[in-house]
């Protein structure tokens, strides 16, 4: 196995280290069992650890966690909060307040598994009408049932959204 752009650092002497990986492993998991041991042998080697595979369901708990941290630590934090992680294999919704999770939901499609369906199912050569056509009925499919069971929690109510992610922050970035 050849590993191309890993380079060795100085890490921060921590009690204890916990690598983690999410959507892409555990699609490793399913599908490509003798490279995720390849991977896990160098975690090994580089870290001393192997590299835990996430649920779809911690990782969308850890993504709710760190995204809404610093308010969480606030003395007093009733706020409700909808955090969205557009990754590239997974998007995890998280609903909740202060340091409770109220509802989450992992969908198994990113920005670079959409990507490669709307492109195949293209007509075009470019990034014509029909991509995008494709690319929004697809996430109507995706997220409309958590639509429907989030519309009433939310509804009457204050809530902050939270993005994170790289596709978040292109998103806003293309709107300047």
């Amino acid at each position: 196995v050849v590993v191309t752009g890993v380079q060795t650092c100085a890490l921060p002497i921590y009690k204890s280290l916990i690598l983690t990986g999410a959507h892409s492993f555990r699609e490793l998991n399913l599908n490509h069992q003798d490279l995720l041991k390849k991977i896990q042998k160098i975690a090994k080697e580089i870290f001393g650890k192997k590299i835990y595979i996430l649920s779809e369901f911690e990782e969308a708990k850890y993504i709710y966690y760190g995204a809404t941290f610093y308010d969480n630590n606030k003395e007093t934090n009733n706020n409700l909060s909808l955090v969205l992680d557009i990754g590239g294999g997974s998007t995890e919704i998280i609903l909740g307040m202060g340091s409770k999770v109220l509802f989450l939901k992992s969908i198994p499609i990113g920005c670079v598994g959409i990507n490669i369906k709307a492109i195949k199912n293209s007509k075009e050569d470019s990034f014509g009408e029909d991509y995008f056509e494709y690319i929004y009925k697809e996430l109507e499919l995706l997220f409309n049932p958590s639509k429907d069971i989030l519309k009433p929690l939310l509804k009457n109510k204050t809530f902050k959204i939270i993005g994170c992610s790289g596709v978040i922050k292109q998103l806003f970035r293309s709107e300047e």
